[in-house]
C-alpha cells in the first residue's frame, strides 16, 4: 500500500472479438458474443510485418493494447524525449502456457534439436513487456508480474510504486486472456464447471497510469483516479471471505474513505474461490450494511488474468453510465445504487492471496 499517492487513468488500452477500444468493451458486455477466440491480434498493425511471425498470441495483443495506449494519450514525443520515463507492465500468468507446454514436450518426445530457437523466448514470462519496450523504443522498467487471476492488480500496484517513487512518469499496465486447450486443461482442473459462469472469451485490457498530481496540471483528461490498493495473504484459519473483508476495511481506512462513501465492491475475478452468501454476510456486518456486491463474471465468465481490469473497466462503465445495473446477465449481491463514486475492485484466488484496489470517478 502507497499512502497518499493517487493515480489517474489515462487512456485505455482494449482488444476482443468485438474490436478494439473501450467501447467494444462495452459492445463485448451487452452483446455477449458466442465467438471466443480472436481473428487478429493486433489489427491496426502497431507492430508492424517485420520480426513478428513467431511471436505468441498473448505478446501481439499486449503490444496492441499498449499501443493503443500511447496512441489516445499521444504518448510519441514522451518516447523520444524521455524514453526511460515510461514504465511497462503486463500481470499476466498462463497467457504464454501453450508456448511453454509445447516447447517442453517436443523437447521431451522428440528432443532439443527439434526445439524451433525462435519460439525460445516465447517460453519466458517477461515476453510481452520486453518485446514491446524493443517495438516502442521505450527505456523504462518492464516487465511482467505472474500472479494468475490477481495479476493485473499486482502489476498495477508495482507500476504505482513506481510513479509515487518518481522512478516513472506514465506506466503502461495491461493484461491479457488467451484461450487454448491447455487453458481449458487449468480450468477444469480447479473444478470451475461447478459453477454456472462460462470461461471469460479472448480479451486483453490496458490503462495508461500518472500521478493525479501531473495529470491535473497538464489538463490532462482523467477517465479514473486510483486511490489505493492493498493485497496480503490468508492468515491460519482465516477465509478467503475473511481475507477480503480484512483487505476492504484496511484499504478503506489507509484511503481515509469511510464506508459509507462506498458505493459498491466489485468482485471480479475469483468469485470461484469464496461461498458468496457468508461474503454477503461478512460484508454487510463489517464493512456497510447496505453495500452491494458485484459480479462482472457473471457477465463475460471466468478468466485466468486480466479479472481485475476487467473490474476496473466494468467499474469505469459504471461512473459514466455505459454499463447499466439492469444487464440481463449481471449478478448483483444486495441492492445497486443508481449512480457511483468509489468502487472497490477484488479479486482473489485459490491460494489465498487477494488484492483490492479503490477507484473513484473522475
Amino acid at each position: 500500500m502507497i499512502n497518499n499517492f493517487k493515480g489517474a487513468i489515462t487512456s485505455i488500452g482494449f482488444n476482443s472479438v468485438c474490436g478494439t477500444g473501450q467501447n467494444a468493451y462495452y459492445e463485448l458486455v451487452h452483446t455477449l458474443p458466442s465467438e471466443k477466440k480472436i481473428s487478429t491480434y493486433d489489427p491496426e498493425g502497431f507492430l508492424g510485418t517485420k520480426g513478428i511471425r513467431f511471436l505468441n498470441n498473448a505478446t501481439l495483443m499486449y503490444c496492441n493494447l499498449a499501443f493503443q495506449c500511447i496512441s489516445n494519450r499521444n504518448l510519441g514525443a514522451k518516447i523520444i524525449a524521455e524514453a526511460d520515463k515510461i514504465g511497462l507492465y503486463d500481470g499476466s500468468d498462463l497467457s504464454n502456457i501453450e508456448d511453454g507446454f509445447i516447447f517442453d514436450l517436443t523437447a521431451k518426445m522428440d528432443g532439443p534439436a527439434l526445439v524451433s530457437p525462435m519460439s525460445a523466448p516465447n517460453t519466458i514470462a517477461n515476453a510481452s513487456s520486453s518485446m514491446m519496450a524493443i517495438k516502442s523504443t521505450i527505456k523504462g522498467p518492464n516487465f511482467t508480474v505472474c500472479g494468475g487471476a490477481c495479476g493485473s492488480l499486482q502489476a498495477l500496484d508495482i507500476a504505482l510504486l513506481h510513479l509515487s517513487e518518481n522512478m516513472i512518469d506514465c506506466a503502461i499496465v495491461g493484461s491479457t486472456e488467451i484461450t487454448s486447450r491447455y487453458h481449458q486443461a487449468v480450468r477444469q482442473g480447479e473444478l470451475r464447471g461447478e459453477a454456472q459462469e462460462q470461461d471469460a472469451p479472448e480479451m486483453g485490457i490496458a490503462f495508461s497510469i500518472e500521478s493525479l498530481e501531473n495529470a491535473q496540471k497538464q489538463g490532462t483528461e482523467i477517465l479514473g483516479t486510483i486511490l489505493g490498493v492493498h493485497s496480503g495473504q490468508k492468515l491460519r484459519k482465516e477465509t478467503s471471505e475473511g481475507l477480503l473483508i480484512r483487505l476492504c476495511s484496511q484499504l478503506l481506512k489507509q484511503t481515509d474513505l469511510s464506508s459509507e462513501q462506498l458505493d459498491g465492491l466489485i468482485l471480479s475475478a475469483g468469485s470461484h474461490c469464496i461461498d458468496e452468501v457468508i461474503f454477503k454476510k461478512q460484508v454487510n456486518e463489517k464493512i456497510n450494511p447496505d453495500l452491494a456486491i458485484i459480479y462482472p463474471e457473471s457477465v463475460h465468465g471466468y478468466g485466468d488474468n486480466a479479472g481485475g481490469f476487467a473490474g476496473m473497466l466494468f467499474g469505469i462503465g459504471l461512473f459514466n453510465q455505459k454499463i447499466k445495473n439492469n444487464l440481463p446477465s449481471l449478478r448483483i449481491d444486495g441492492t445497486p445504487k443508481e449512480s457511483y463514486k468509489h468502487l472497490i475492485i477484488a479479486t482473489i484466488d485459490r491460494t489465498g492471496y487477494g488484492i483490492v484496489t479503490l477507484l473513484k470517478k473522475a
